[in-house]
């Protein structure tokens, strides 16, 4: 089963460079999230809710598909890390001005990778406001298990986070 979903996604893929979007393709910003843990995560020195911001990179690929990839920046308090938390994700974004998306990513601080990638729902709207800039107002509800963030520290957290997001892209 799992050789057929890869096939499929090879050939989704494939075909999405075969036949370009109409207009500009790229889209590159940078936005802010408000993110709040859904569970009570049990320490202190962890934060239960907190700001972080990102860049971002779409490229549109036909004219209801996206590609995207997000690096978020997160607080040192973030899953109690004691330096700032990197979160590389990508997104498959369908859609046009009302779009929902589904995403990976993995944590990274202190030199170490999190042990489990999160994962990522998004729901969204993407308005013009200006000929070559977007306006991106969305929501995410991510799946998340946070382990070795923290080097002195090996406990490990386990809760769903709600983000709340706005992002400015520039279209080139």
């Amino acid at each position: 089963m799992k050789k057929y979903i890869l096939w499929a996604v090879v050939m989704v893929w494939g075909w999405s460079g075969l036949y370009p979007a109409e207009g500009t393709d790229n889209r590159f910003g940078m936005g802010a999230h408000y993110w709040r843990t859904m569970d009570s995560v049990g320490s202190r020195d962890i934060e239960r809710d907190g700001g972080s911001w990102f860049i971002t990179y779409q490229r549109r690929v036909l004219p209801l598909l996206k590609w995207q990839a997000d690096l978020e920046i997160l607080p040192r308090e973030f899953a109690g890390s004691e330096s700032e938390v990197f979160a590389p994700q990508v997104f498959a974004v369908a859609g046009g001005w009302v779009y929902g998306a589904v995403g990976a990513g993995i944590l990274f601080s202190d030199g170490r990778f999190g042990s489990q990638p999160f994962y990522n729902l998004r729901a969204g709207l993407d308005w013009k406001v200006l000929p070559r800039t977007r306006l991106d107002l969305h929501v995410n509800y991510q799946v998340s298990e946070w382990k070795h963030i923290n080097r002195s520290d090996d406990r490990r957290f386990e809760s769903d986070v709600l983000l709340f997001g706005a992002a400015v892209r520039m279209e080139f």
